[in-house]
């Protein structure tokens, strides 16, 4: 079992399997396993990386959304998009995860 469980910053509270299945999926990345980091923000502009389209349309002007896509690792195995991800964001708590 992994370290940790749910409201803890370790693998046991942050860890979670999915699954993408798709024509969009290139031979060789069906089975595989990705170990990059992917937020719950990413989800957003991963999915309309997916179709095509670019979700830094959907930000406000002067903005910009706070995931990014993570199509390509996910599609064709290349290299995450999301290097860190901040856990908690309270005064005097800040976690950073790598």
């Amino acid at each position: 079992p992994l370290r940790g469980g749910k409201c803890t910053a370790w693998e046991g509270g942050l860890r979670g399997v999915a699954f993408v299945s798709g024509a969009g999926i290139a031979p060789r990345q069906r089975g595989a396993t990705a170990a990059g980091i992917v937020h719950t923000v990413d989800v957003l502009p991963t999915l309309i990386a997916a179709m095509g389209g670019d979700a830094a349309e959907l930000a406000a002007a002067g903005s910009e959304l706070d995931g990014v896509s993570q199509w390509l690792m996910l599609s064709r195995g290349a290299a995450g998009a999301r290097q860190t991800v901040l856990l908690e964001a309270r005064p005097g708590a800040a976690q950073q995860r790598e």
